[in-house]
């Protein structure tokens, strides 16, 4: 009778063999199956430490390849220093939520119709223990059939979690991922104390502490070396809890403080982080062959209060992809796109006939120490990101990299420390998008150090917190998809949208992609800008945005069509941002072009921009018409209701080659001190204007106009702002461009030099900005480096207000 069994499971086990697919193909991919060879292969329904749910009566051990099958529950129930190669699962593999459990294994691929669960809502995994899978630091078979596997892998699937089934996950609840201190955290302090406690925290957590100091810049160009510091990033463990009160293990060796304002009021507070999760998922090796985690086609997701340590291998360096020629490999990739610690890939989620909820849930979780991105959200549309904390990315924190993702939520995340911080100015070309012929040319993005990058708006993203990032802390750039032109996404008009069928998705064509669904009270501090967004097209509405200590741009909003920013504080240190190098200063808002990209129509309402050295600089490059990034109309620069205090409040710039207006309405100025900046202004102004030299397309001919109402928040205190070069006895200059061999721009000067603004208007119909300041008051407002005209008509301001 036992030869009889034996020779049954072995019959049973070789047909299974023949069964198992060589590998996975989806709508992107080809996946190799690592398990396609098993050594062992469950027979039935068991604990996993049970040698009677093997086929081969053994527990399954080092070097071993287990399948399990469908319809077999297997609950893993234990702790095992055995190195298995891989497990695929086709049933189901469960860790027991009441114990300990350890899994050393190389790769986990979970069948189409496998579920892999360690915890559910329901019972998610006891408080007191803990479940850690360990992937394992082994060599991809790039190159040659792995000899255990019997697997080929060129394109490094391989060494991870690749999810095409069922994954639910779920640890101890920790509550609020993060919370703010009540009061500032001091060095030598053994004591903190915070807004609220969650009561979910607990004795023994670990807690990470943003660097919360603004630094100066000491250099303007990087020519010089990269001058790199570190971040004053610090995590202690707490020993009790008392109230709102927090005892640590540790004194804090730094200061972490919130921001004050020019009053020395605080304005607003830093956070503190609880990293601590009892699921944890790691690579053996943070230095070896790092794991990655895939979730793809229509995987069913729910991972909550899970750890993602130390994965990740695609690099923030250039890309090295593996190719191939009609299915012959010609090159191997060193640097492989999408292997990442969490990335949703081309992911569309469970079908849904009642297209309702989300298609992914990404809860509570902690990501740490990424390899360029902690996740990615590539092509998965309508999933739910909340309550997460991501630590330490090389290149970004979070990303959505295709531009179509639609309806993704990102809610009350924190970003913590990404890239390499520098101490001088830093921009990157295209915002971290490389250039045509470079890198991997535009698919090669994410680089530089932004904790929430977005290459599409079609999102809601609300009550988020990033802090300490190299470049910048929330980005929306569409540069990677749409290239040298307008962002053209194919987005799904339903939840679970099938990818191979057209009828479940749009395609845009020659029209604006869908603008941000919502913007709203997110906030980040300490890094080289705040937002930065372009090439994003009609951007829509950003809300209630609160920014402090930002070394360089607290708003870069530049090759848009419409953005509106409504309720932006920034918050800066004066005295910070007076030590800057001397040929460097920060703005707080920037709309000015360091090359040949057009600002679109940029709206600000309830503002508040303080402690920089620039607070606005205006944009010399509008929209033109006719372009494909133009509007109907000449855009339009509006700031309503607001207060600017900074050492220059606004920096005027004549347009280069369209018309260009400027609204202020019930704007309140307040000049700040600071040293002379040669670069800027030797003093402090409101108002300073450049008329820009003859280069390129920078035509002085071209109307300009700058209307301000309502004065520093005085009714009817309406004027005209004109530059100096407008007065009525200038005499407008030759315009010769430069390094031209004396090339004369004739278009852009009056036609008989020598003659001044007042003559060539009436000879020619020509002056400087296509207009004549009808008076020559200089003095009355003394701050504005410029005339300014007392206007009785408000009509045409208040038109072009309407416009927006």
């Amino acid at each position: 009778m036992r030869v009889l069994l034996s020779v049954f499971l072995l019959l049973f086990v070789t047909a299974t063999w023949a069964l198992e697919p060589d590998s996975f193909v989806t709508h992107k991919d080809t996946i190799p199956n690592y398990a396609k060879n098993p050594t062992v292969v469950s027979i039935q329904s068991g604990n996993w430490f049970d040698p009677a749910t093997w086929s081969t009566n053994v527990v399954p051990g080092t070097g071993d390849v287990v399948k399990i099958q469908i319809e077999h529950d297997i609950n893993y129930n234990g702790s095992s220093a055995a190195s298995i190669a891989a497990i695929g699962v086709e049933g189901a593999l469960s860790f027991d939520t009441q114990m300990n459990n350890l899994l050393r294994v190389g790769n986990i691929i979970v069948y189409r119709d496998g579920y892999l669960v360690a915890g559910t809502s329901l019972d998610p995994v006891t408080n007191s223990v803990s479940t850690e899978i360990v992937f394992l630091d082994q060599e991809i078979p790039t190159s040659q059939v792995d000899h255990v596997t019997g697997v080929i892998d060129p394109y490094q699937y391989g060494n991870g979690l690749i999810v095409l089934g069922v994954v639910r996950m779920h640890g101890r609840d920790i509550g609020n991922t993060f919370v703010e201190l009540a009061a500032d955290a001091t060095a030598n302090s053994a004591e903190i104390y915070v807004t609220s406690v969650p009561d979910e925290w607990a004795v023994g957590d670990v807690l990470f502490f943003p660097d919360t100091k603004q630094v100066s810049l000491k250099r303007k160009w990087s020519t010089e070396p990269l001058s790199l510091y570190e971040f004053e990033i610090e995590t202690r463990t707490i020993t009790a809890i008392n109230g709102n009160a927090i005892a640590l293990d540790i004194p804090l060796t730094h200061d972490h403080k919130g921001a004050r304002n020019s009053s020395n009021n605080i304005a607003f507070m830093p956070h503190v982080i609880n990293g601590t999760r009892n699921i944890i998922l790691r690579s053996e090796n943070p230095d070896g062959v790092r794991a990655h985690g895939m979730f793809t086609e229509r995987a069913d997701v729910d991972i909550r209060f899970v750890e993602f340590r130390d994965m990740g291998r695609t690099t923030h360096f250039p890309l090295d992809n593996t190719t191939e020629n009609n299915g012959t490999i010609t090159h191997v990739g060193t640097n492989q796109i999408g292997r990442y610690p969490v990335h949703f890939h081309h992911h569309m989620g469970p079908v849904n006939p009642t297209d309702e909820g989300y298609q992914s849930y990404f809860i509570g979780n902690a990501v740490k120490s990424c390899f360029k991105w902690c996740a990615s959200w590539h092509g998965a549309s309508f999933a739910l990101a909340e309550n997460n904390f991501f630590f330490d990315a090389t290149g970004a924190s979070v990303m959505t990299e295709g531009g179509n993702e639609t309806g993704t939520t990102f809610l009350r995340n924190f970003a913590l420390k990404v890239g390499f911080p520098s101490d001088h100015f830093y921009e990157v070309i295209y915002g971290g998008v490389t250039r045509a012929g470079q890198r991997d040319s535009f698919g090669d993005f994410g680089y530089e150090g932004t904790a929430f990058w977005f290459t599409g708006n079609d999102l809601i993203v609300e009550g988020n917190v990033a802090a300490n990032a190299s470049y910048a802390l929330y980005m929306f750039n569409g540069r990677p998809v749409g290239k040298f032109g307008n962002h053209e996404p194919r987005i799904p008009l339903i939840r679970g949208a099938d990818i191979a069928n057209d009828s479940q998705w749009k395609q845009y064509h020659a029209e604006w992609a869908p603008e941000i669904i919502s913007f709203k009270s997110n906030v980040g501090y300490v890094a080289a800008n705040g937002l930065w967004n372009s090439f994003a097209g009609t951007l829509g509405k950003l809300e209630d945005t609160s920014l402090w200590n930002i070394r360089q741009k607290g708003v870069y909003s530049q090759r848009l069509s419409v953005a509106e920013y409504d309720g932006l504080t920034i918050i800066n240190d004066q005295s910070v941002s007076n030590q800057h190098y001397a040929g460097s200063y920060n703005k707080g808002i920037s709309l000015a072009t360091e090359s040949i990209y057009h600002a679109g129509q940029n709206t600000f309402r309830n503002f508040h921009i303080e402690g920089f050295t620039v607070g606005v600089k205006l944009s010399s490059i509008p929209n033109a018409l006719g372009l494909m990034m133009g509007l109907a109309s000449p855009p339009v620069t509006a700031f309503v209701d607001g207060y600017l205090q900074n050492f220059v409040n606004i920096w005027e710039f004549s347009p280069r080659h369209a018309e260009k207006n400027t609204v202020l309405k019930n704007v309140e100025l307040v000049s700040a001190s600071g040293p002379s900046n040669g670069f800027v202004s030797d003093n402090p102004a409101d108002i300073i204007a450049t008329l820009e030299s003859p280069w390129g397309e920078r035509d002085i001919l071209l109307k300009s106009q700058f209307f301000v109402l309502d004065h520093n928040g005085s009714i009817g205190d309406n004027f005209k702002f004109y530059f100096n070069e407008q007065a009525t006895d200038f005499v407008m200059p030759e315009r010769i461009k430069p390094n031209s061999g004396g090339y004369v721009l004739t278009d852009q000067q009056c036609p008989t030099v020598g003659m001044t603004n007042s003559e060539c208007r009436a000879t020619y119909g020509k002056s400087i900005l296509d207009q004549v300041a009808p008076c020559a008051d200089t003095m009355t407002r003394s701050s504005m480096i410029g005339i300014t005209c007392d206007i009785s008509d408000t009509s045409e301001p208040e038109a072009l207000l309407n416009q927006i």
